[in-house]
């Protein structure tokens, strides 16, 4: 049940991130390679500390399927938003430089992801409480769907186990 209800939160918050609604996923198609990795990771990492999630209500969702589609819609409406001020910052900055330590090539810049961030970064903010909003509420729509039933004896989820050279996290009750 756990790894059920994580993969549809998984999957239910990739539809609330834009280039994941398109062929172009990675700004291949239009001169922004890496905006993907940036936009989902680099210059929210850097941020991290100026972002403030408030908390949302759930989504109201009667028809998970018909709200599933409303969201990618909604997600793919910000494609040109994002993506232009890509290209606005490439052409008034310069070109994305990745770290060469990032053992994956696609690095964060930190100066042109701050620069990115103070354009993008209300979107990105507001992307990631609707994908808490819709999460929410596909669970909420579950639980009412099986009949409501009393969760106040199930255990709660195991913890992750450590990765790699990640310590040990203890997770309290």
């Amino acid at each position: 049940t756990w790894v059920r209800l994580a993969a549809m939160g998984h999957y239910s918050s990739d539809a609330t991130m834009p280039l994941h609604t398109t062929i172009n996923y990675d700004g291949q198609r239009t001169g922004n390679r890496g905006i993907h990795y940036r936009f989902e990771w680099w210059m929210i990492e850097q941020h991290a500390d100026q972002i403030d999630l408030s908390p949302v209500a759930p989504l109201l969702v009667t028809d998970p399927l018909d709200t599933a589609w409303e969201v990618i819609m909604r997600s793919h409406d910000c494609i040109d938003t994002l993506l232009a001020a890509d290209t606005e910052l490439r052409r008034s900055f310069r070109e994305p430089t990745p770290n060469p330590d990032d053992r994956h090539g696609r690095g964060a810049d930190a100066e042109f992801d701050a620069r990115l961030f103070d354009r993008l970064g209300e979107l990105a903010v507001r992307r990631m409480e609707l994908a808490a909003q819709f999460t929410a509420g596909l669970w909420y729509a579950a639980w009412v769907e099986a009949g409501r039933p009393n969760l106040s004896g199930v255990p709660a989820p195991p913890p992750p186990p450590p990765c790699g050279n990640a310590t040990k996290v203890t997770i309290s009750p």
